[in-house]
C-alpha cells in the first residue's frame, strides 16, 4: 500500500500464495499464534522506543490487524508467517504522518526480523 502526501491511498496491491492444504505443498509447522494483548504490548514498546524524547509529538492509534505480511519478491521469505500490524498517527507541531509497525504473530524461527521503517529522527 502506498500513501500520498494528503494521507490518502495512492496504490494498493494484493499478493496471494497457494494454501499448503491444496495439494501443492506440505504444511511445515503449525506454530501457536500470539494473543492480541501480547502483540499490542510489543507494538507499544517499539513505538515508545522509536519516539522517546519527542515530548511534543502526539501519537494516536489508528488500527491494529492480524494477517500475513509479504516482504516482496526481492527479499527472501521462505515461509508466509502471521503478523500483527499496527498503524499510529504521529502529529507534531509542524507535521502529521503515519507510522506502521509489524510484530510477529507467532513465536519461533518462522518470523523474520523486520526493519520496515527506520527510527524517526528529529530535524532541527
Amino acid at each position: 500500500m502506498e500513501l500520498g502526501a494528503s494521507g490518502g491511498v495512492t496504490s494498493l496491491s494484493v499478493s496471494t500464495r497457494r494454501f499448503a492444504g491444496d495439494g501443492g505443498g506440505a504444511t511445515v509447522a503449525e506454530p501457536e499464534v500470539r494473543t492480541p494483548a501480547q502483540a499490542a504490548r510489543e507494538v507499544a514498546a517499539r513505538v515508545a522506543e522509536s519516539f522517546a524524547g519527542m515530548e511534543d509529538t502526539r501519537l494516536t492509534p489508528q488500527w491494529f490487524r492480524f494477517g500475513y505480511l509479504s516482504l516482496g519478491r526481492r527479499r527472501p521469505q521462505p515461509l508466509l508467517t502471521p503478523f500483527y500490524i499496527a498503524s499510529i498517527r504521529v502529529q507534531s507541531e509542524t507535521e502529521v504522518s503515519a507510522h506502521v509497525t509489524a510484530v510477529p504473530g507467532c513465536e519461533g524461527r518462522f518470523s523474520p526480523t523486520l526493519n520496515l521503517v527506520p527510527k524517526p529522527r528529529r530535524v532541527a
